[in-house]
């Protein structure tokens, strides 16, 4: 079982087997300045997971060893203060693992990576404006309007579904409309619904 410890930046294998030691076998670190997200494990022992704080990619394998760090976050880290907020971004798997989906929340960006690092496919649509940081009150604030693309969605094996709002903060923020994308990022259909959505799941028939 990898369990993820938020507080000390780090994923820790444990032996849970029956009759086994409980100690930790082996862990993986972050970087301090980061923060670790939901891991993925392949069939093969490949481990993927995403550094909140700095929206960098990693693949490793279950000895806890990154062999590359992988991705390029659409805005400039280095102009602003708030880099998580700045590039969040979803990670979302295929039910095999074997490709996975970087989602951006502040630009129309779809960035598909395989099992072994290499980057597939990616779109990139014209909503890619950055929030912009201003001095108010000796604090630095987000100056709105600035663009909502996507939220967390599902995925099956022949497509991704994922909430899109298509608006700025100026506006109400919902995410009225799906948009459905096949694993080479090309969109398949739109599903328009008339209130605002939070997640999609979808059958693995994409049936329902």
């Amino acid at each position: 079982v990898w369990i993820y410890d938020e507080r000390n930046q780090r994923l820790t294998l444990w032996n849970v087997a029956p009759g086994q030691t409980s100690s930790p076998l082996r862990s993986l670190k972050f970087h301090p300045k980061g923060g670790g997200h939901r891991p993925y494990l392949t069939d093969h022992g490949a481990i993927w997971t995403r550094d909140f704080g700095s929206s960098v990619l990693y693949l490793g394998d279950s000895a806890g060893v990154m062999h590359q760090e992988l991705g390029t976050p659409p805005f400039p880290t280095s102009d602003y203060l708030y880099d998580a907020e700045l590039n969040f971004a979803f990670f979302i798997a295929d039910p095999a693992r074997q490709r996975f989906a970087v989602i951006y929340r502040r630009a129309d960006r779809v960035a598909i990576y395989g099992v072994d690092g290499i980057l597939e496919a990616e779109a990139i649509g014209p909503r890619t404006t950055a929030p912009r940081l201003a001095l108010e009150g000796g604090m630095h604030r987000y100056v709105r309007p600035f663009p909502l693309s996507y939220n967390q969605g599902g995925a099956t094996a022949r497509f991704l579904y994922l909430p899109y709002c298509g608006r700025t903060t100026a506006d109400e923020r919902r995410y009225d409309a799906v948009h459905v994308l096949s694993w080479d990022v090309r969109v398949v259909s739109t599903i328009r619904f008339s209130s605002g959505i939070q997640a999609v799941a979808p059958t693995d028939d994409d049936r329902e």
